[in-house]
């Protein structure tokens, strides 16, 4: 599989994820958060900011590296951001749904990357 299939893959997997959230959201009836992404304190704010910078710069150092390691890099990503996002929504907000779905959202883009790798190693 080559380096361009693979963030093809990528960003069909958050297109799916857009649509999943919203589908998510009117069966549960989460409410939309206010403006365009809602942080519950200026810790949530920097450690998402902070873990998307860690993983831009493991991508800019593994870019050369087999498409398997950069599959394997985003997972570790998805899995360390919404564990984030979902601990932090938990404790600040615990009366809100919006931890269910950024729970269902990782969850739905840890087993995308899964089938991708494995499809990858048996074509």
């Amino acid at each position: 599989m080559s380096l361009f299939n693979l963030i093809f893959l990528i960003i069909v997997a958050f297109i799916l994820s857009f649509f999943l959230e919203l589908i998510v959201r009117n069966r549960l009836r989460i409410e939309k958060p206010e403006g365009a992404r809602k942080y519950v304190n200026k810790y949530h704010k920097f450690g998402e900011i902070l873990f998307s910078s860690f993983f831009a710069i493991g991508i800019f150092f593994v870019h050369t590296a087999s498409t398997q390691a950069i599959a394997s890099l985003f997972a570790v990503f998805v899995v360390i951001y919404h564990s984030f996002a979902y601990y932090m929504q938990r404790k600040y907000f615990p009366e809100s749904k919006e931890h269910i779905l950024n729970l269902i959202v990782g969850m739905f883009l840890l087993l995308f990357i899964a089938v991708v790798v494995v499809l990858g190693m048996l074509l």
